[in-house]
């Protein structure tokens, strides 16, 4: 009969292996991805993936450690850039964009 402790030295061989990198960047995404529900399921499937995912990568930690993998430190996909400052209302970025409003601010009141 197979141990826990036999799966647990087969998970670590595996995170020690060069594609065990991957696997665990994988298993990092699936932790910290969010789902769009489409039916009552897909909450309980996605959390029960989550679950797995990090205890995975609680089994992997070790042989990730032993062999210097970057996996373990964060993962920064792209700089963030500032998001542009946003108009408070929309007279404020009519005032700056729309030509119709712009005109229509210009014209001389009447009775004054």
């Amino acid at each position: 009969m197979i141990s826990d402790e036999d799966l647990h030295l087969a998970i670590d061989r595996i995170a020690r292996s060069n594609d065990g990198h991957y696997l665990y960047l994988w298993l990092q995404k699936k932790l910290t991805e969010t789902v769009v529900v489409n039916d009552l399921g897909t909450l309980a499937r996605h959390q029960g993936e989550r679950i797995l995912a990090a205890t995975l990568m609680e089994l992997m930690r070790d042989g990730l450690i032993a062999t210097g993998s970057d996996a373990l430190k964060p993962v920064v996909l792209g700089k963030r850039e500032q998001p542009p400052e946003r108009p408070r209302n929309y007279r404020e970025w009519a005032a700056e964009h729309d030509p119709e409003y712009i005109a229509a601010t210009k014209r001389p009141t009447r009775g004054r």
